[in-house]
């Protein structure tokens, strides 16, 4: 009766240990994707840092989206409630270097000018100044797409992000 006992007690010591290792495994794996999630998300970040100091450098914004392949239009409100990123093209990597993490892909952005008549209610702004001396500031729209992926390539992360620059 004792080794009946006994073996019982080691089987059901045994489940628990099974059970116990699942669980310690289950939260590694979790573990492991927040921070290759992070990786991609700091990756992606530093391509919409990228992306922003384009436009700084850029000698005129006016002619910013003109003629240049790694930008694309969105001229309608249609195209800006639709707009797709994933099916453009021409993006641009980003060299990036973190010490001990080989990425699967460089991060990479792609920036999306953005036509005034795609604004809601941007000539809301004009009407308010008819009739004043004031002169209305002429405003450049940009949507900008960012994705960084993670060491072995399986997540990845996207910004968007919105400028508004004032000429």
């Amino acid at each position: 009766m004792a080794l009946l006992v006994t073996l019982i007690l080691v089987a059901l010591m045994a489940l628990l240990a099974f059970a116990g290792s699942d669980t310690i495994r289950l939260q590694q794996r979790l573990a492991t994707n927040d921070h290759v999630g992070q990786i991609a998300f700091q990756a992606a970040e530093a391509a919409i840092s990228e992306a922003f100091n384009t436009f700084n450098q850029a000698p005129h914004r006016i002619n910013f989206c003109n003629g240049v392949a790694e930008r694309y239009d969105i001229d309608t409100t249609i195209a800006l409630d639709n707009d797709d990123f994933r099916g453009v093209a021409n993006w641009t990597d980003v060299p990036l270097a973190l010490s001990g993490i080989n990425l699967a892909r460089s991060p990479r952005y792609v920036i999306a000018c953005v036509d005034k008549s795609a604004i809601p209610d941007y000539n809301l702004l004009e009407d308010l100044t008819v009739g004043t001396e004031e002169k209305q500031p002429e405003y450049k729209f940009f949507r900008v797409y960012a994705q960084g992926f993670g060491p072995q390539g399986r997540i990845s992360r996207t910004i968007e992000a919105h400028y508004v620059f004032e000429e």
